[in-house]
């Protein structure tokens, strides 16, 4: 579902929602934000979070978002490994963010295509 600013994944199996995601973007900035990515308990480590992930990412790049962003809790090891290994960088620490004490790290990624090199065959 996209609607104004905002997309709105789910995954489904079985007629049961098994994970979802929902990003933010502005297509005049060209900035978008992972706002969630939830997935059930019995169906994680699967890749279904990856696979929302980079639906989200390919979906704000079609409406000319170049650079995303995300917050997530210091203490959510797994998901900080998601967003690792999909290429995401720790840009600081939010003190507090969720609550006392309760510390987010701020990611980012650029997920513009850039210029495509034109190779010349000879």
């Amino acid at each position: 579902v996209v609607r104004n600013d905002t997309i709105a994944l789910v995954a489904v199996d079985e007629r049961m929602i098994v994970g979802a995601a929902m990003c933010m973007f502005s297509k005049r900035c060209g900035e978008g934000r992972i706002a969630s990515i939830a997935v059930m308990d019995g169906r994680r480590e699967k890749g279904l979070a990856s696979r929302l992930l980079i639906e989200c990412e390919k979906r704000m790049m079609a409406l000319g978002v170049r650079r995303c962003g995300l917050e997530v809790g210091i203490e959510n090891t797994p998901a900080i490994s998601l967003y690792l290994k999909h290429g995401y960088v720790l840009k600081t620490m939010a003190k507090d963010y969720y609550g006392a004490k309760k510390h987010a790290y701020l990611m980012e990624k650029s997920i513009s295509k850039g210029p495509k090199k034109k190779v010349k065959v000879s």
